[in-house]
């Protein structure tokens, strides 16, 4: 049932269910949204929505390093 934007990145995501089958990676997610700026109120008092980006892939290595990928 998952849905992919594109062949690379499905391409990708089945590589990287390997990795964490083999237990190379961990904790594998996939379109992980990341708040780069909260949303503001302009001293005119207009909103402002927040920015996000969205990310591919995000997973763990076992060293505890956090990996954020983006598929192009």
């Amino acid at each position: 049932g998952l849905k992919f934007d594109s062949k690379a990145e499905h391409k990708r995501w089945q590589y990287l269910a390997v990795l964490e089958r083999a237990g190379e990676i961990l904790d594998l997610r996939m379109q992980v949204p990341f708040e780069l700026i909260a949303a503001q109120v302009a001293p005119s008092g207009k909103k402002h929505r927040p920015t996000v980006y969205l990310a591919d892939f995000v997973y763990r290595l076992p060293c505890g390093s956090c990996v954020v990928e983006d598929v192009k």
